[in-house]
């Protein structure tokens, strides 16, 4: 009996030194949930405010009736701009056979379209490579960036949508993934993976940073697209991108943002295109799995 009573005793207080243990442990994760959600508070209201020339650059390119005679003020305003912008015409991508020397020529081989890419890219990329230098595997972050912009660029033309939105969203494109790179920094680690699969992968992104921060990369871009005052439009589509069928109602910007990772998906194959998106909300986009596989393997 003083065996058994003995075994009940330790028993007991194993058990009453786990249930201690996991408080003290769950304790300390909220603790680091508020510190980690502190900082990316903080970081997010230190950020720069886009400068003014891009907004005044991206509302004159949403007049149809622009001319590049217009856009050239516009550009000249900021020599650091002119300048990058010099550099990028001159640049092997364009394959300009002589060198470009101002601003008016290069505006002319860049494009209506291609110039509002690089002027909001080059602000982008820009902040991000001088604000988080440590990370590893930027460029394979912006790569992966420039592909989603392509890819919803090209999705949403499809669907009928004007060429400014299509430039729209190409943009969201670009910064879908920027809450990412802020929440590596807050919480001051690089196991988060910078480039995400699709499918459940992406729903699994959002689930474990949720479980571990309280919060995930989704959210906090989405409070950068306000803090830079874009559209409700950026917000909607990056705070849904990887969950666009969640909820009560299907996200039509993020299910394009969540369409640009599959269709860019390597050799994607039938199956998971048809898997991506029920049918009926693809129709909400005005697309057809026919229609995918053809941008897919464009």
């Amino acid at each position: 009996m003083f065996q058994l009573g003995m075994c009940a005793l330790f028993w007991y207080i194993n058990r009453v030194n786990g249930g201690i243990r996991l408080i003290a442990r769950e304790e300390e994760l909220m603790q680091n949930k508020q510190e980690i959600f502190a900082r990316l508070v903080e970081i997010v209201d230190k950020l720069p405010p886009v400068p003014a020339n891009i907004l005044d650059l991206r509302r004159a390119v949403a007049n149809p009736y622009v001319e590049f005679s217009q856009l050239v003020p516009l550009l000249k305003k900021d020599p650091g701009l002119a300048a990058e912008l010099l550099k990028f015409a001159n640049s092997a991508r364009y394959g300009v056979d002589h060198h470009v020397d101002t601003i008016e020529e290069a505006v002319l081989y860049f494009g209506m379209t291609n110039l509002v890419e690089f002027v909001t890219a080059a602000f982008a990329e820009h902040f991000v490579r001088a604000t988080f230098t440590t990370i590893r595997g930027l460029d394979s972050y912006f790569m992966h960036s420039r592909e989603i912009a392509g890819a919803a660029r090209q999705l949403v033309a499809h669907g009928g949508c004007t060429p400014h939105e299509c430039e729209t969203y190409a943009l969201v494109g670009l910064l879908h993934d920027i809450g990412k790179l802020v929440l590596i920094a807050a919480s001051h680690t690089e196991t988060l993976p910078l480039i995400s699969g699709c499918g459940d992968k992406m729903k699994a992104v959002v689930e474990k940073e949720q479980d571990l921060w309280g919060i995930d990369h989704c959210e906090v871009g989405a409070a950068i697209c306000k803090k830079w005052n874009f559209p409700e439009l950026f917000q909607v589509a990056i705070i849904r991108h990887h969950t666009p069928g969640e909820g009560s109602a299907f996200s039509t910007p993020g299910g394009i943002i969540y369409l640009g990772h599959v269709i860019t998906i390597p050799g994607v194959t039938n199956s998971v295109v048809r898997m991506a998106i029920p049918e009926p909300d693809l129709g909400k986009m005005n697309l057809t799995y026919t229609a995918l596989l053809e941008i897919a393997t464009d």
